[in-house]
């Protein structure tokens, strides 16, 4: 372990305003923002980088030695101050240091659960009582009364837009796809891939022409975060069209709201009020959703200096896993294999004695009902005008019914099922759904990486050791393979 002692036990104990101007000076910052609290990487002057450089100003400035643990220690205000005075550090814990070895038994929190790895003024999630907030709007007054152009802003900005703002985010999404020729010769080439798979590969080759590719700021991030979203949904679009084997479709009037637009470029027909209000719902509801695991990837991506597009592909990647939002996709294929409404007991009867989980049921986070669920149930009643789609909402009506008592015990219904039977209703492919999810998540994308960007700090957790105790490669294995 490194030592940390003074130069001299003479040498007095600088007082605290002295030790506070010395690291607001050797910072390059305000005087106010060094506050007794303030610790490393909550300033973009103190990344890692800048620690070394205080501790060595500070050597300078006070007559004192700071190396080896110290070094790792000192990461407060506070702590620097107890140790210019002479005290030890009340965070400096009595086990190893981060360079020993690890002892055998650590604290560990598998898939690090209720760990709050950094702050976020986002989204805030209460699970225990079903409550969303997106910037401090409840997801219900969001949907209710505001759009995706609206809730696009929210996240990226923190405020309301104004119409002007609504207005110029229409423009953006309604763009030309000029420069997106290798991206949307991707998507075509893989038009028979999974639309997350296809659009992961598209924005990898949109390369350094990219939004977002050169901004080296959270700023430059939300600034370019519109032409990103914009992009995905574009190149979704022409994965789409060559399924199909027609023609992209036309965005529609120049004020058309982007769900409108989305859904003229998919379908190339006028859509009907109901289907731009239910594609509006869709688009909206999924804007951000804290740290889940797509979104926690991407701040990772970024927290190693990646630009945008590659953040984005990171979660993209993440997203499609099946239990993330590529949940979504499965919930059709249930649906139908359950057959009928009077089936669905049985099949859950059925899945709980194989002690397998039920599609569409259970969430990470919340303990209730998932509080996105509700208007999306009441816009699938509405949208259910076609038989096939009466069939499948009367069975997924019917499996909620069969899993009431679990959902007494957390195992409440997701977004998942009804943002799937929404997809198919507007007449989607079964594999879209967890691709139009991700046209609405990749707002939240970029607002994380965006601040992830701006706390200028590599995410890099540990694990606890537990293979074998050291040995050595000269000691002859065993015959059997097994160590002597």
């Amino acid at each position: 372990m490194g030592s940390a002692t003074t130069a001299a036990s003479s040498t007095p104990t600088p007082p605290v305003a002295a030790i506070r101007a010395a690291i607001a000076e050797l910072l390059d910052v305000d005087l106010t923002d060094v506050t007794r609290d303030l610790g490393i990487h909550q300033l973009p002057e103190w990344s890692s980088i800048d620690h070394i450089r205080l501790m060595s100003g500070l050597e300078d400035r006070f007559g004192c030695v700071i190396d080896g643990d110290a070094v790792r220690r000192l990461t407060t205000v506070d702590a620097i101050e107890m140790f210019l005075a002479g005290a030890k550090p009340l965070d400096e814990p009595d086990g190893p240091a981060d360079d020993a070895p690890p002892p055998e038994r650590v604290a560990v929190r598998r898939g690090l659960a209720d760990v709050y790895v950094d702050t976020s003024s986002v989204t805030a999630i209460d699970g225990s009582r079903g409550s969303l907030r997106i910037r401090g709007y409840d997801i219900d007054d969001l949907v209710a009364h505001g759009s995706f152009e609206e809730a696009l802003h929210l996240v990226l900005s923190g405020e309301r837009p104004s119409p002007a703002d609504v207005a110029r985010i229409r423009r953006m999404m309604g763009a030309t796809d000029d420069g997106l020729d290798a991206a949307v010769a991707v998507v075509r080439a893989l038009a028979s891939a999974h639309p997350v798979v296809a659009l992961r590969s598209a924005v990898s080759a949109i390369g350094t022409a990219g939004p977002g590719s050169s901004a080296t700021s959270g700023a430059q991030i939300r600034a370019t975060a519109v032409e990103m979203v914009a992009t995905l949904h574009v190149l979704l679009a022409h994965h789409h069209a060559v399924r199909r084997g027609e023609p992209l479709g036309h965005r529609g009037p120049a004020d058309a709201s982007v769900a409108e637009q989305t859904m003229r470029l998919h379908a190339d027909r006028p859509p009907t009020a109901v289907e731009i209000e239910a594609m509006d719902l869709m688009l909206t509801i999924g804007v951000d959703h804290g740290a889940n695991a797509s979104a926690f990837a991407a701040r990772v991506t970024a927290s190693a200096g990646t630009d945008l597009p590659g953040a984005i592909v990171t979660a993209l990647s993440t997203f499609a896993g099946e239990l993330h939002g590529g949940a979504a996709d499965g919930v059709l294929s249930t649906l139908r294999e359950i057959g009928h409404p009077n089936a669905a007991q049985a099949h859950v009867d059925r899945l709980r004695g194989q002690r397998e989980p039920v599609m569409g049921f259970g969430h990470r986070v919340y303990r209730t009902q998932d509080p996105r669920v509700a208007p999306l149930r009441t816009m699938a009643h509405r949208l259910c005008a076609r038989a096939d789609h009466r069939h499948l909402l009367h069975t997924m009506t019917a499996l909620e019914q069969a899993m009431a008592d679990s959902a007494r015990h957390g195992l409440a219904i997701n977004v998942d099922p009804y943002l799937a039977l929404i997809t198919h209703m507007l007449g989607f492919p079964d594999d879209y759904g967890t691709a139009i999810y991700a046209m609405s998540r990749a707002v939240g994308w970029c607002a994380h990486v965006a601040e992830q960007v701006d706390a200028r700090v590599l995410i890099r957790p540990r694990l606890g050791y537990n293979g074998p105790a050291a040995r050595r490669w000269g000691t002859a294995p065993a015959a059997d393979g097994g160590a002597r």
